[in-house]
C-alpha cells in the first residue's frame, strides 16, 4: 500500500487468473497439451484467455494403437524437445491485484475524497506487456482521472518479478453503498493474453446543510419568512431583535391574547432518499436555542414531526419543556418512519398569561443524517 494512502481491505484469497502461459515439449510418444483456467470473483466478471503458439498432436480414431512417424529425424533430435524451428518460449507473464477480489473504501462523507494505491505484482518468469486497466463505474475512478492515477507508477509494461502501483479514488456524491470493478488486461511474449479484476465497494455517509429555510430568523417577516402559523388561530408569530441568541434577529412566538398554545412550523419533503427513508436507514435532527422573556414565564418546546404523502402523521420526537430566562440548547432526533414523505419542525409556545406568549427561538435547524 502507498504511504499516506487509506482504505480497509477484505483479507480474501486473491482472485483467481484467467492466465495461461504457453509450454511445448515434443517426445517420441506424447504431443502438446494445452489448457486453460477461467476467472470469476463472484460477479466482479470474468473474461477467458487466448492462447498463442499451439503445438501439434497425434491422436488415434480407430482401435490401432496411435503412432508418431519419426522416419528421418535422429533419434537425439527428437528428444531434444526440436520442433524443426517452430519451437515456442516456456516464459509467462503472471500478474496479481494484491487486493482481488474485493477492496472495501469503507465509509466515506459525502464532498471528501479517499484514495487507495493497488499494488499490480508480476509474479510470471516474463515481461507483461500492453498493460491497461479501467474502472467501469463512478464514484470510483483514477486519482487524478488517468491511468494510473496520480502517484501510480504503473506503465504498459512490467518486468518478471516486479511490482507496480494503481492509485484510485473514491469520491461519492450520494449517500449509500456504491460498487465498481478495476479490471487490468496484459499480454506477453508468447502471444497469450491475461486478465484479472477487483471489486470496488464504498458507502456514502454524512448529513446535509441545515433544511430549513430562515431558521435564524435573520430573513425578518411576520410570520417568519419560510415559516407557516397555525390557521384561524389567532397568534401572531414574528421575528424581533429584541432578544436574539445570534445574528439580529430571533423567532418570537408574539401576540394572541385568545391562544393559549401558539404553533409555528416548517416542512421539508424527502425526495431525494426516498429509498433511504423506506428502508428506515435515515434519520432527522431538529435543534434550536431557545429561552422565556423572564424565568419560569411561558413554557415552550421544539417538535420533530413526520407525515406520509396524505399528511397522516407517522411520528414524532419532542424535546424537554423549558421556560427559563436564559438561553439553552436543544434538539430532538428520529429516524424517519417507512414512508414518511414530509419532515417537519414545529416551534411551540404555551401562554401562561397577558397578551403575549414569550417564547423566543433563534438558530433552529433540521438535517438529515446517513451513518
Amino acid at each position: 500500500m502507498v504511504a499516506g494512502l487509506r482504505g480497509r481491505v477484505n483479507r480474501w484469497p486473491n482472485a483467481a487468473v484467467d492466465r495461461v502461459g504457453v509450454r511445448r515439449r515434443v517426445s517420441l510418444t506424447l504431443g502438446l497439451f494445452a489448457g486453460a483456467c477461467a476467472f470469476d470473483a463472484s460477479g466482479v466478471g470474468s473474461s477467458g484467455a487466448t492462447l498463442g503458439g499451439a503445438g501439434t498432436t497425434t491422436t488415434s480414431t480407430d482401435a490401432g494403437p496411435s503412432t508418431l512417424d519419426t522416419s528421418g529425424t535422429p533419434e537425439s533430435e527428437a528428444e531434444s524437445g526440436s520442433m524443426s524451428g517452430t519451437g515456442a518460449p516456456d516464459d509467462a507473464a503472471l500478474l496479481v491485484l494484491e487486493d482481488a477480489p474485493i477492496f472495501d473504501f469503507a465509509d466515506i462523507i459525502l464532498g471528501e475524497v479517499q484514495t487507495h494505491g493497488f499494488v499490480l505484482r508480476n509474479d510470471g518468469t516474463a515481461a507483461a506487456t500492453n498493460v491497461a486497466a479501467s474502472v467501469d463505474a463512478a464514484p470510483f475512478a483514477f486519482s487524478g482521472g488517468v491511468y494510473p492515477g496520480t502517484g501510480g507508477t504503473c506503465t504498459e509494461t512490467l518486468p518478471p518479478g516486479t511490482s507496480c502501483v494503481l492509485v484510485l479514488a473514491c469520491t461519492p456524491a450520494q449517500w449509500g453503498p456504491a460498487a465498481a470493478a478495476l479490471s487490468v488486461t496484459y499480454g506477453d511474449a508468447t502471444g497469450g493474453s491475461g486478465a484479472i479484476a477487483a471489486m470496488l465497494r464504498a458507502r456514502g455517509i454524512g448529513r446535509t446543510d441545515n433544511l430549513l429555510v430562515n431558521g435564524d430568523a435573520e430573513q425578518g417577516g411576520s410570520p417568519p419568512t419560510g415559516w407557516l402559523q397555525s390557521d384561524g388561530g389567532g397568534e401572531n408569530w414574528q421575528t424581533t431583535g429584541s432578544v436574539t441568541f445570534a445574528g439580529a434577529m430571533a423567532i418570537w412566538a408574539g401576540e394572541g391574547s385568545g391562544v393559549t398554545s401558539f404553533r409555528l412550523r416548517q416542512s421539508v419533503g424527502v425526495d431525494p432518499w426516498v429509498a433511504l427513508v423506506d428502508a428506515g436507514d435515515l434519520r432527522f435532527r431538529a435543534a434550536a436555542h431557545t429561552r422565556a422573556y423572564e424565568q419560569d414565564n411561558d413554557p415552550h418546546q421544539v417538535r420533530l414531526r413526520f407525515f406520509d404523502d396524505a399528511d397522516e402523521l407517522l411520528g414524532e420526537e419532542v424535546s424537554t419543556v423549558y421556560a427559563g430566562a436564559a438561553w439553552n440548547a436543544t434538539e430532538v432526533e428520529a429516524t424517519a418512519p417507512p414512508f414518511t414523505r414530509l419532515v417537519q419542525v414545529q416551534l411551540r409556545c404555551t401562554r401562561n398569561g397577558g397578551d403575549y406568549c414569550d417564547g423566543y427561538f433563534d438558530d433552529v435547524s433540521l438535517v438529515a443524517i446517513y451513518e
